[in-house]
Protein backbone atom coordinates (compact mmCIF):
# COMPACT_ATOMS: atom_id res chain seq x y z
CA UNK A 1 0.00 0.00 0.00
CA UNK A 2 1.50 3.32 -1.09
CA UNK A 3 2.09 6.09 1.43
CA UNK A 4 -0.87 8.42 1.94
CA UNK A 5 -0.85 12.18 2.14
CA UNK A 6 -2.46 14.04 5.02
CA UNK A 7 -3.80 17.55 5.37
CA UNK A 8 -1.72 20.43 6.75
CA UNK A 9 -3.54 23.55 7.97
CA UNK A 10 -0.53 25.70 8.74
CA UNK A 11 3.18 26.00 7.95
CA UNK A 12 5.34 27.68 10.56
CA UNK A 13 8.90 28.78 11.12
CA UNK A 14 12.01 26.69 10.50
CA UNK A 15 13.19 24.57 13.41
CA UNK A 16 16.65 26.07 13.03
CA UNK A 17 18.51 22.97 14.14
CA UNK A 18 19.91 19.93 12.39
CA UNK A 19 21.26 19.40 8.90
CA UNK A 20 17.91 19.12 7.12
CA UNK A 21 15.58 22.02 6.37
CA UNK A 22 13.01 21.15 9.05
CA UNK A 23 10.10 23.43 9.82
CA UNK A 24 7.03 23.43 12.05
CA UNK A 25 3.63 22.46 10.62
CA UNK A 26 0.13 22.07 11.96
CA UNK A 27 -1.40 18.79 10.81
CA UNK A 28 -5.18 18.40 10.55
CA UNK A 29 -6.86 15.53 12.38
CA UNK A 30 -10.31 14.35 13.30
CA UNK A 31 -10.72 14.04 17.08
CA UNK A 32 -13.22 12.26 19.29
CA UNK A 33 -13.53 11.62 23.00
CA UNK A 34 -15.51 9.31 25.24
CA UNK A 35 -19.09 10.37 25.93
CA UNK A 36 -21.58 9.01 28.48
CA UNK A 37 -23.44 7.07 25.78
CA UNK A 38 -20.20 5.87 24.13
CA UNK A 39 -17.60 5.49 26.89
CA UNK A 40 -15.32 3.17 24.88
CA UNK A 41 -14.67 5.39 21.86
CA UNK A 42 -11.02 6.20 22.61
CA UNK A 43 -10.28 2.61 23.70
CA UNK A 44 -11.81 1.19 20.53
CA UNK A 45 -10.12 3.64 18.17
CA UNK A 46 -6.68 3.23 19.72
CA UNK A 47 -6.87 -0.56 19.77
CA UNK A 48 -8.00 -0.85 16.16
CA UNK A 49 -5.58 1.80 14.93
CA UNK A 50 -2.64 -0.02 16.51
CA UNK A 51 -3.51 -3.36 14.93
CA UNK A 52 -4.42 -1.86 11.54
CA UNK A 53 -1.08 -0.06 11.46
CA UNK A 54 0.82 -3.28 12.18
CA UNK A 55 -0.99 -4.96 9.28
CA UNK A 56 -0.32 -2.02 6.94
CA UNK A 57 -4.00 -1.64 6.20
CA UNK A 58 -5.00 1.70 4.61
CA UNK A 59 -6.00 3.30 7.89
CA UNK A 60 -4.88 6.85 8.82
CA UNK A 61 -2.39 7.00 11.69
CA UNK A 62 -3.90 7.93 15.02
CA UNK A 63 -2.56 9.77 18.06
CA UNK A 64 -3.80 10.64 21.53
CA UNK A 65 -4.41 14.25 22.50
CA UNK A 66 -4.77 15.60 26.04
CA UNK A 67 -7.03 18.64 26.26
CA UNK A 68 -8.47 20.22 29.42
CA UNK A 69 -8.01 17.00 31.36
CA UNK A 70 -9.69 14.83 28.72
CA UNK A 71 -8.15 12.34 26.30
CA UNK A 72 -9.05 12.45 22.62
CA UNK A 73 -8.24 10.01 19.85
CA UNK A 74 -7.16 11.89 16.73
CA UNK A 75 -7.07 10.38 13.25
CA UNK A 76 -4.96 12.25 10.67
CA UNK A 77 -7.11 13.91 8.04
CA UNK A 78 -6.52 12.48 4.55
CA UNK A 79 -9.32 14.53 2.95
CA UNK A 80 -7.17 17.04 1.08
CA UNK A 81 -10.12 18.51 -0.83
CA UNK A 82 -11.83 19.67 2.34
CA UNK A 83 -15.30 18.68 1.11
CA UNK A 84 -17.55 16.00 2.53
CA UNK A 85 -16.50 12.60 1.25
CA UNK A 86 -19.06 10.85 -0.94
CA UNK A 87 -20.15 7.35 0.03
CA UNK A 88 -17.71 4.80 -1.32
CA UNK A 89 -18.97 2.70 -4.26
CA UNK A 90 -18.53 -0.61 -2.46
CA UNK A 91 -19.18 -2.83 -5.48
CA UNK A 92 -16.50 -0.91 -7.40
CA UNK A 93 -14.04 -1.18 -4.52
CA UNK A 94 -14.51 -4.96 -4.40
CA UNK A 95 -14.21 -5.32 -8.18
CA UNK A 96 -11.01 -3.24 -8.42
CA UNK A 97 -9.34 -4.31 -5.17
CA UNK A 98 -10.55 -7.77 -4.09
CA UNK A 99 -7.43 -8.45 -2.02
CA UNK A 100 -7.63 -5.31 0.11
CA UNK A 101 -11.41 -5.81 0.36
CA UNK A 102 -10.71 -9.14 2.04
CA UNK A 103 -8.05 -7.49 4.20
CA UNK A 104 -10.51 -4.91 5.46
CA UNK A 105 -13.25 -7.48 5.99
CA UNK A 106 -11.06 -9.95 7.86
CA UNK A 107 -9.63 -7.18 10.01
CA UNK A 108 -13.17 -6.09 10.89
CA UNK A 109 -14.04 -9.70 11.73
CA UNK A 110 -11.01 -9.85 14.00
CA UNK A 111 -11.84 -6.63 15.87
CA UNK A 112 -15.60 -7.27 15.73
CA UNK A 113 -16.53 -4.17 13.75
CA UNK A 114 -20.12 -4.26 12.45
CA UNK A 115 -20.04 -0.62 11.40
CA UNK A 116 -18.26 -0.62 8.04
CA UNK A 117 -20.29 1.37 5.55
CA UNK A 118 -19.83 3.72 2.62
CA UNK A 119 -19.20 6.70 4.88
CA UNK A 120 -16.20 5.26 6.74
CA UNK A 121 -14.71 3.61 3.66
CA UNK A 122 -13.14 6.08 1.24
CA UNK A 123 -12.29 5.40 -2.40
CA UNK A 124 -10.51 7.79 -4.76
CA UNK A 125 -11.50 6.94 -8.32
CA UNK A 126 -8.49 8.76 -9.77
CA UNK A 127 -5.75 7.24 -7.64
CA UNK A 128 -7.65 4.05 -6.65
CA UNK A 129 -6.59 4.75 -3.06
CA UNK A 130 -8.74 3.23 -0.32
CA UNK A 131 -8.92 4.44 3.27
CA UNK A 132 -10.75 3.00 6.26
CA UNK A 133 -11.50 5.00 9.39
CA UNK A 134 -13.89 5.32 12.33
CA UNK A 135 -13.63 2.23 14.54
CA UNK A 136 -15.52 3.64 17.49
CA UNK A 137 -18.10 0.82 17.34
CA UNK A 138 -15.56 -2.02 17.08
CA UNK A 139 -13.93 -4.14 19.80
CA UNK A 140 -15.83 -3.20 22.98
CA UNK A 141 -18.58 -1.58 20.90
CA UNK A 142 -20.86 1.20 22.14
CA UNK A 143 -21.02 0.78 25.94
CA UNK A 144 -20.03 -2.90 26.06
CA UNK A 145 -17.72 -4.52 28.57
CA UNK A 146 -15.01 -7.14 28.08
CA UNK A 147 -17.24 -9.73 29.77
CA UNK A 148 -20.24 -8.99 27.54
CA UNK A 149 -18.12 -9.09 24.38
CA UNK A 150 -16.49 -12.40 25.28
CA UNK A 151 -19.83 -13.94 26.26
CA UNK A 152 -21.84 -12.76 23.27
CA UNK A 153 -19.39 -12.75 20.36
CA UNK A 154 -17.39 -15.92 20.93
CA UNK A 155 -17.26 -17.73 17.56
CA UNK A 156 -19.43 -15.07 15.93
CA UNK A 157 -18.56 -13.26 12.70
CA UNK A 158 -19.64 -10.04 14.45
CA UNK A 159 -19.81 -7.82 11.35
CA UNK A 160 -23.59 -7.68 10.90
CA UNK A 161 -23.89 -4.34 9.07
CA UNK A 162 -20.71 -4.69 7.02
CA UNK A 163 -20.96 -3.24 3.51
CA UNK A 164 -18.09 -5.22 1.92
CA UNK A 165 -19.25 -8.55 3.31
CA UNK A 166 -22.34 -8.54 1.09
CA UNK A 167 -20.36 -7.67 -2.06
CA UNK A 168 -17.43 -10.10 -1.87
CA UNK A 169 -17.75 -12.47 -4.82
CA UNK A 170 -14.41 -14.28 -4.97
CA UNK A 171 -11.80 -15.74 -2.62
CA UNK A 172 -8.97 -13.67 -4.11
CA UNK A 173 -7.02 -12.32 -1.15
CA UNK A 174 -8.65 -14.48 1.52
CA UNK A 175 -5.69 -16.83 2.06
CA UNK A 176 -3.21 -13.95 1.91
CA UNK A 177 -4.98 -11.94 4.61
CA UNK A 178 -5.82 -14.85 6.88
CA UNK A 179 -2.12 -15.71 6.86
CA UNK A 180 -1.16 -12.11 7.65
CA UNK A 181 -3.56 -11.85 10.56
CA UNK A 182 -2.54 -15.23 11.96
CA UNK A 183 1.10 -14.08 11.79
CA UNK A 184 0.52 -11.09 14.10
CA UNK A 185 2.74 -11.83 17.12
CA UNK A 186 1.35 -12.17 20.62
CA UNK A 187 3.49 -9.25 21.75
CA UNK A 188 1.71 -6.90 19.32
CA UNK A 189 -1.65 -7.81 20.84
CA UNK A 190 -0.26 -7.54 24.37
CA UNK A 191 1.23 -4.12 23.62
CA UNK A 192 -2.10 -2.98 22.19
CA UNK A 193 -3.76 -3.90 25.47
CA UNK A 194 -1.06 -2.10 27.45
CA UNK A 195 -1.84 1.00 25.38
CA UNK A 196 -5.59 0.94 25.94
CA UNK A 197 -5.21 0.27 29.67
CA UNK A 198 -3.73 3.77 29.81
CA UNK A 199 -6.99 5.20 28.41
CA UNK A 200 -9.46 3.29 30.56
CA UNK A 201 -9.49 -0.41 29.66
CA UNK A 202 -9.74 -2.41 32.92
CA UNK A 203 -6.38 -3.92 33.82
CA UNK A 204 -7.94 -6.96 35.46
CA UNK A 205 -9.58 -7.92 32.13
CA UNK A 206 -6.39 -7.78 30.07
CA UNK A 207 -5.41 -11.45 30.30
CA UNK A 208 -8.85 -12.86 29.45
CA UNK A 209 -9.61 -10.37 26.69
CA UNK A 210 -6.13 -10.72 25.20
CA UNK A 211 -6.61 -14.49 25.02
CA UNK A 212 -9.99 -13.90 23.38
CA UNK A 213 -8.48 -11.65 20.70
CA UNK A 214 -5.65 -14.14 20.11
CA UNK A 215 -8.19 -16.92 19.68
CA UNK A 216 -10.04 -14.86 17.05
CA UNK A 217 -6.71 -14.29 15.31
CA UNK A 218 -5.91 -18.01 15.31
CA UNK A 219 -9.33 -18.97 13.92
CA UNK A 220 -9.93 -16.02 11.59
CA UNK A 221 -10.40 -18.31 8.58
CA UNK A 222 -12.86 -20.53 10.44
CA UNK A 223 -14.89 -17.53 11.59
CA UNK A 224 -15.60 -16.90 7.91
CA UNK A 225 -15.96 -20.44 6.61
CA UNK A 226 -18.26 -21.35 9.50
CA UNK A 227 -20.50 -18.41 8.62
CA UNK A 228 -20.61 -18.54 4.82
CA UNK A 229 -24.34 -17.84 4.84
CA UNK A 230 -23.46 -14.23 5.69
CA UNK A 231 -21.57 -13.83 2.39
CA UNK A 232 -24.37 -14.02 -0.19
CA UNK A 233 -22.19 -13.55 -3.30
CA UNK A 234 -19.29 -15.83 -2.42
CA UNK A 235 -18.90 -19.00 -4.50
CA UNK A 236 -17.97 -22.29 -2.81
CA UNK A 237 -14.31 -22.29 -1.72
CA UNK A 238 -12.17 -24.67 -3.72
Amino acid sequence: MSASKYKVFGVGLPVGEGASNSFHVGVAAIAKKAEPNQPNVVINELFCSTLAGYLFLPCPPGILLANNGETYFCSLNFNLAGQSLPPAPVDEVVAISPEISWGITLFDVWVMNPDRHGRNLSFNRQTKDIQIFDHSHAFLRFNGTPDSVMANLNGELAIDGHCIRTELNSWVGFDLWTARIKAVPDYVIDYSFDAIIRVGFPFDKKAAMSDFVKQRRNTIDLLVTNNLGQFPKLPPKQ
